[in-house]
C-alpha cells in the first residue's frame, strides 16, 4: 500500500534526518483518515518547532494564543 510506504519513509526521514517537511508529512498522513491523535500532534509540533511553514499555519489555527502552544514532547509522553 502506497500510503503505508510513504508514511514509513516520512517517519524515517523525520527521525533519522531531522527533516522538517517529513515531520509535517507524518502529521498529514496520520490525519488523512482520522482525527489527530497524540502521535500526529507530536509530528505537527515537531514540524512547527523546526520551522515548517505548513505546520506554522496549522498550529496558528489550533492554538490562536501562542502561549498555549505545547512542546512536541508533551504529546509523545502521553
Amino acid at each position: 500500500n502506497r500510503y503505508h510506504e510513504f508514511l514509513y519513509y516520512s517517519i524515517m526521514m523525520a527521525e533519522k534526518n531531522n527533516f522538517n517537511q517529513a515531520y509535517y508529512d507524518c502529521y498529514y498522513l496520520l490525519t488523512v483518515k482520522t482525527k489527530p491523535n497524540n502521535l500526529a500532534m507530536y509530528y505537527l509540533l515537531k514540524a512547527f518547532e523546526k520551522g515548517n511553514e505548513d505546520a506554522v499555519d496549522e498550529i496558528e489555527e489550533l492554538f490562536p494564543n501562542k502561549k498555549d502552544i505545547p512542546a512536541s514532547c508533551s504529546y509523545l509522553c502521553k
